[in-house]
């Protein structure tokens, strides 16, 4: 940076690959020289609260994440299309100056970051000699901070197919810069900002009006913005399908949503502390959303309103993990919504308060449409053996409180507790006595059920080292595989078939051949073993 003028108070700066924003400029104690006071956005990069010796020079976001430095060390940024020019037109390596670590996407929140291949990045000095063919830039960590005037004129002329621009973690702040941005690429359609520290939208606008006009996809993840300011954005695009925002301070979802609102097919809402009936204000007003991620919001329920109007009637995927669910309940609300075919349920005090077989029953019984749980295909089988064991264990309570004579109220509240028991009724048929007499027994058994483990390579015999048990109760085979591989530690692409071993009959081995199957269906006992063989 040259010269420490007044007009970086306000602005990001860039220090040996940390990012900051000026608060302060000026002496500091007794020294003559011009310091510059950066709120980092890493608190532990900092050293206070922009206090020093007593004297509060500024205000800092956190305790810890402030410091002074010299003027003269930070980078103040370069233009956006100096930095694009620098990136996609200087001969460099087979991925145009990118590490690994920026060629990778995080899929799920709480999953390791996985390589990808961007298009139009390998031997980009070959395949992309002038900026006219890029349809895709990506600007990760590179520190572009502005867009002036002149460059907003030749990023339209040398740009003219770009519709996708990603700018997180550089350093972007004021809208006005932004703007001009999204402006100048006419065809714009996705604009990432996320891990940018952005000023508040509140009271901005845009010159001119549309200048976010022809967005549809804005990512503002880990940016530290509210609802009311998210709001704020989202009425400046007004064809806006995709809109994410994890990891903000967004706790309410309150006030009126714009009128495009109904054209929203994906929301990303993962890792706010949102509060528990946040869905109530949006359930009815989202009419298109496809898409819905919750995980991580700390939800210690999951409500809809009862309204006559259907909430979210287009939601196809959910994503719960990870959140504080305690309450059956709160799945059975998801009844309502009617086409949810996906559902994420992970980490969250009703899916682990038993073992994950009988978890996995419990919410794909609940749920008669849901083709997909926790990522995983529900086979035809396994929705069979999962329905008419949920049937057994409530029918005869339906029964009898719906008969003549019953008590309305608490009919009532467990048509609203198992949803689906009409449903399945319908489907199945009612149960007769013995079948509904044994399942009581039947559960106490499955849940005491221990089996050996033994493994060992198909073609070779050689045995795996040690041996080791399993509560297999209501476990499905293929959940029984995926426990064989971590207990014996089997590479992750190993092939691996059950056998039955029963102690009665040495020497034969019966295949454990459908994995939707539970484990009980091949008539195990306690003590029994199943062999594992792996190639």
């Amino acid at each position: 940076m040259t010269g420490s003028s007044p007009d970086l108070l306000g602005r990001r700066i860039e220090l040996d690959g940390h990012f900051g924003i000026v608060k302060y400029i000026g002496p500091v104690g007794s020294s003559r020289d011009t310091w510059l006071g950066i709120d980092w956005d890493e608190p532990e990069r900092g050293r206070h609260n922009g206090t020093h010796n007593g004297v509060q020079y500024f205000k800092a976001a956190q305790a810890t994440s402030a410091s002074f430095v010299k003027a003269s060390r930070v980078n103040a940024g370069i233009g956006l299309l100096e930095g694009i020019i620098q990136r996609y037109t200087a001969p460099t390596d087979d991925f145009c100056g990118l590490s690994q670590a920026e060629l990778a996407f995080e899929g799920d929140h709480n999953r390791d970051a996985k390589p990808i291949e961007l298009f139009g990045m390998v031997k980009t000095a070959q395949r992309i000699s002038q900026l006219a063919t890029l349809q895709s830039v990506l600007l990760t960590g590179v520190p572009v901070a502005f867009c002036s005037t002149e460059d907003a004129s030749e990023l339209s002329s040398r740009l003219p197919s770009l519709t996708e621009l990603d700018l997180s973690l550089t350093l972007f702040h004021d809208w006005v810069e932004l703007a001009r941005v999204a402006k100048a690429l006419p065809n714009l359609r996705v604009l990432n900002l996320s891990q940018n520290v952005l000023a508040s939208p509140v009271g901005f606008v845009p010159d001119p009006a549309d200048s976010f006009g022809s967005l549809e996809s804005l990512v503002l993840n880990k940016v530290g913005l509210d609802w009311p300011e998210c709001l704020t954005l989202w009425r400046l695009a007004p064809k806006l399908r995709r809109l994410a925002l994890s990891h903000n301070a967004i706790s309410a979802v309150t006030g009126d949503l714009p009128e495009h609102a109904a054209n929203l097919l994906e929301l990303d809402l993962a890792f706010n502390p949102l509060d528990s009936n946040c869905m109530a204000g949006l359930s009815c007003r989202l009419p298109s959303l496809k898409l819905l991620n919750l995980a991580g919001c700390q939800l210690t329920e999951f409500s809809l309103p009862d309204e006559a109007q259907a909430p979210f009637p287009s939601l196809e995927s959910l994503a719960l993990s990870g959140n504080r669910l305690a309450d059956w309940a709160s799945v059975s609300q998801l009844h309502r919504l009617p086409k949810l075919s996906s559902l994420i349920l992970l980490d969250n005090p009703l899916w682990t308060a038993q073992d994950e077989a009988t978890s996995r029953q419990l919410a794909i019984a609940r749920l008669p449409r849901l083709r997909l749980l926790n990522r995983s295909r529900i086979e035809r089988d396994e929705r069979f053996g999962a329905e008419i064991d949920y049937l057994k264990r409530h029918y005869a309570q339906y029964r009898d409180l719906t008969a003549a004579g019953g008590d309305p109220e608490a009919a009532a509240k467990f048509k609203r507790l198992h949803p689906s028991l009409p449903v399945l009724l319908d489907k199945l048929g009612a149960p007769d006595e013995a079948e509904m007499a044994g399942t009581a027994a039947r559960a106490l058994k499955d849940s005491v059920l221990e089996v050996r483990l033994r493994c060992k390579r198909a073609d070779t015999g050689e045995q795996a080292d040690g041996s080791h048990e399993a509560p297999a109760g209501r476990m499905l085979v293929q959940h029984l595989i995926a426990f064989i591989r971590k207990a014996f530690r089997l590479p992750p692409t190993a092939h691996v078939e059950l056998f039955y071993l029963c102690d009665n009959m040495p020497g034969i081995e019966y295949p454990m051949e459908v994995e939707t199957r539970e484990v009980l269906y091949y008539n195990i006992a306690s003590g029994d073993t199943i062999l594992a063989k792996y190639s």
